[in-house]
């Protein structure tokens, strides 16, 4: 029902897939790679969530449950280890999230990755604070339509996306898994305080 109800404009969702191809691609040339290779995409929320008492998921969380999903679903090597040692195994990893500042601190701890985001873009209507929902009444037209479109390219990225990891504690998560129709086993909620043993696809 998701899929028949919602659908984007032919032309936003030209305009966001033809940004998400030239992005995987400009970096992909750096490593040998294509714009049509599997990747990775995590969701990184962060934001006003911290005022509804969540502990955001750390961001080794994500580094560590990218390097099982590498050896599990992208022949990445035979374990963790041997993505550490080989990073060139390691897939193209889509970041979509509201917080910037996170990409810093993702390349500083694996500097050797291929990490991808529309925070690189800096046309965007980017934060370093995080998406707070009371923020919007102050935005103008401009940085409304630059938040949409960069969040366009994240959920496409997200839907289309080999292996998806992210947080229970935001609905992009949910509208992610309605998009997608890769095998469960590709998707991943990290556990945090709170949100213990309602992780699974069953949950929902």
């Amino acid at each position: 029902v998701m899929k028949r109800l919602w659908r984007p404009l032919p032309w936003l969702r030209k305009s966001a897939c033809a940004k998400l191809e030239n992005q995987l691609g400009r970096h992909a040339q750096r490593r040998g790679r294509t714009s049509e290779d599997e990747f990775i995409a995590f969701s990184v929320r962060r934001g006003d969530k911290a005022s509804e008492n969540f502990t955001f998921a750390s961001l080794d969380q994500y580094i560590i449950a990218a390097e099982k999903a590498a050896v599990t679903h992208f022949h990445g090597g035979r374990n963790e280890t041997d993505i550490y040692s080989n990073p060139k195994k390691m897939p193209t990893i889509f970041v979509a999230t509201d917080d910037c500042t996170v990409m810093g601190d993702f390349r500083s701890r694996r500097p050797h990755w291929n990490f991808v985001s529309e925070c690189d873009d800096n046309t965007n209507h980017q934060s370093n604070n995080g998406f707070r929902i009371n923020d919007m009444k102050r935005w103008d037209s401009e940085a409304t339509d630059a938040h949409f479109r960069k969040f366009m390219v994240e959920l496409i990225a997200m839907a289309s996306a080999k292996y998806f990891i992210g947080v229970l504690y935001t609905n992009v998560t949910w509208w992610v898994l309605f998009m997608r129709s890769q095998d469960p086993s590709t998707f991943k909620i990290l556990t945090t305080p709170g949100t213990k043993n309602r992780e699974g696809i069953d949950y929902w």
